[in-house]
Order: structure tokens, then C-alpha cells, then sequence
């Protein structure tokens, strides 16, 4: 039988789309693709790798913050015996401060409460109480962290915002232990009695606020002191979030924590860096709930802008616009990145 030409044709055409279409290789192995709910967990350990490589380490040395809760020297309190007080010298001692290694943390609504241990101040009046009654010489004894150089700043205001007093010490402090400063403070009024305010500050390696602590008292020309006993040595207020040598992103920082002081019910809160700029401020309400020990919660948002990962210091101040017009001061050192 003869086939048409038409037909055996088709049947060429038909034999070389088969042939072309039997050469085309297959892949050996198709990719293996990622459990969607293995992704938080691959993303987690990029960024911990980007840190163990110091790709997020700032070019400065950052200073170390302690965890209040970890205090080296125990702090004493009524019940307890306060360490045996050291000599004080006019000598700088050269302490190292190492590089803080951050943990990844990303900044939630907390919930405010009373921590199960209340850390003690980094700034402790142990003389005078607040309230006191003193003629002069005060006779001022303190349990104090000094800053990185050893500085501790003492001044005495009267009611009107005056300078009454102002004298730097330099202690020597091992490490994260604090040590005793016990000092008298010579002074002179012009009236029979004024309302004063104690204040004592530290200051870190870049010039910054670190801690400030304050007791209000009354100065008599003449007569006899009447001194207070502390009643405690608690931190005045206490920063629950962030944690120190946290790296926070996004933008945004959540500031919480537990307070003794709330002038207007409100603390400043400040974002500074290595170089003393501010990146960050905002004014955050305190609640009037009561926690217990005189302690009320505090929370806020503070939105910031950093071109990439920086160490700043978070400053919580009590303002209250009397005397000095600073009643308190805490802070902790993060890491912020866009």
C-alpha cells in the first residue's frame, strides 16, 4: 500500500517532536524548602550569627551595666549589718569596661509588677533620713556605686534653687561593689530654718546621668539635729524593661517599670547616646495603682531613630520642679538598631 506524501510528511514531523522532547533533562533533586514554622528559628539564628561575627558591635567600647538585682557588696538594711566602711581616696582607679554582649529582645506590652526581690539602690541614704532636722555640719553617710571614674557629686539646694553646697569625692570601688562615703557638710542660712534638698549623682566614662538620688531635709541655724532613719534602701525607681545590654529594633522601645517617685504622675524618659545626643524622649504616665512598699507601675513608648546598631543609655527622671528639680534618677545602657 502507498502512502500519500502528505502523510509521510506528517509522520517526519511527528518522529522529531518526540526525539527533541526525550533529550530535555531532568533536575537530579528538587530543593528541599523550609518548614514554614522552622522560619522564626532560621531567622533567630541569622541574627545571632551577625552578632557572634560583631557585624551589631558599635565601634565605641560601650560601658557595662549591672542587672540592679545583681549586686556584688550586699546593701545593708535595717535588719542587716552594713560592710565595714572603707578609706576613702583621692586616687582614680583605672577599671576596664567591657564590650556588653546584647541578647535579642523585641519590646511587647509588659505587665507591671512587684518583683518577688526589690533591688537595692545604686544611690542609699543611710544618714541623714529624709525629713531630717540638721544644724550644721551635716554628717552625711552614704552606700553608693561611684561612677567609672570614681566621682561622686554632692550638692545641697535651698528652697529657692539656690547652691548652698557642692564637693566631689573620689572612692575606689571593685568591680560592681559599692562602697561607703561618709562626709560632713559645712553650710550657713541666713534665716532661722530652710527647707533643703541632698542630692548625689554619678556620672559614666561619656559624660552621662547615670544614677541621682535625693532626701529632702530642714536646716536650722542653731539648735540641736533631729535626724530620720532611712526607710530603706530601695531603688526609687526601678526599670523592668528593657533589660540591660538588650538589642532592641524597630524603631520603638517599650519603657516599664515600678516607681516611688511620680511628681504630676509622670517620669521623663530619654534615650542618650555614646556622644550625649538625645534619639529618643517622650513623657510616660504613672498609674495610680499601689503594688506595695510605696512602689506604683509605670509604662510607655518611646519611638527613636538611629542609622544603625548604637549603645544608649536609657534615663528615666522624677522632675518635680522644687529645689534642684530633680527628686530621682535611674538608668540602664541597650542597643538599638533601625
Amino acid at each position: 500500500m502507498k502512502l500519500s506524501p502528505l502523510l509521510g510528511v506528517f509522520v517526519i514531523l511527528v518522529s522529531i517532536f518526540i526525539g527533541g522532547c526525550s533529550v530535555i533533562p531532568l533536575p537530579e533533586e528538587l530543593p528541599t524548602l523550609i518548614p514554614e514554622d522552622h522560619v522564626p528559628t532560621v531567622i533567630a539564628l541569622t541574627a545571632q550569627a551577625l552578632i557572634d561575627e560583631k557585624v551589631l558591635l558599635p565601634t565605641k567600647t560601650p560601658i557595662p551595666e549591672p542587672v540592679a538585682t545583681e549586686i556584688a557588696a550586699p546593701s545593708p538594711s535595717p535588719t542587716e549589718t552594713a560592710p565595714p566602711t572603707p578609706e576613702l581616696t583621692a586616687t582614680l582607679e583605672n577599671r576596664p569596661s567591657p564590650t556588653p554582649t546584647p541578647t535579642i529582645g523585641l519590646a511587647s506590652t509588659p505587665e507591671v509588677t512587684l518583683p518577688a526581690r526589690i533591688p537595692y539602690g545604686k544611690i542609699q541614704f543611710l544618714a541623714p533620713g529624709d525629713l531630717s532636722k540638721v544644724v550644721s555640719p551635716i554628717h552625711l553617710h552614704t552606700f553608693i556605686s561611684p561612677g567609672s571614674d570614681g566621682e561622686v557629686w554632692v550638692a545641697l539646694f535651698g528652697e529657692d534653687g539656690r547652691l548652698l553646697v557642692r564637693d566631689v569625692f573620689t572612692l575606689i570601688a571593685e568591680g560592681e561593689y559599692k562602697v561607703h562615703l561618709v562626709e560632713d557638710l559645712e553650710f550657713e542660712i541666713s534665716g532661722v530654718a530652710e527647707t533643703a534638698r541632698l542630692e548625689i549623682r554619678t556620672y559614666d566614662e561619656h559624660g552621662r546621668l547615670v544614677a541621682l538620688a535625693t532626701q529632702d531635709l530642714v536646716l536650722l541655724s542653731t539648735g540641736t539635729s533631729d535626724v530620720n532613719l532611712p526607710r530603706d534602701l530601695y531603688e526609687g525607681i526601678i526599670i523592668q524593661q528593657p533589660v540591660s545590654s538588650t538589642l532592641i529594633q524597630g524603631g520603638e522601645l517599650i519603657v516599664s517599670g515600678i516607681t516611688r517617685h511620680a511628681p504630676k504622675d509622670q517620669l521623663y524618659v530619654e534615650l542618650v547616646d555614646n556622644r550625649g545626643s538625645i534619639v529618643g524622649s517622650q513623657i510616660i504616665g504613672v498609674s495610680e495603682k499601689e503594688l506595695g512598699e510605696g512602689y506604683s507601675p509605670y509604662a510607655g513608648k518611646i519611638s527613636y531613630q538611629v542609622g544603625g546598631p548604637t549603645w544608649v543609655q536609657v534615663r528615666v527622671t522624677a522632675r518635680d520642679g522644687l529645689m534642684s528639680g530633680v527628686v530621682h534618677v535611674s538608668s540602664v545602657v541597650v542597643l538599638l538598631s533601625p
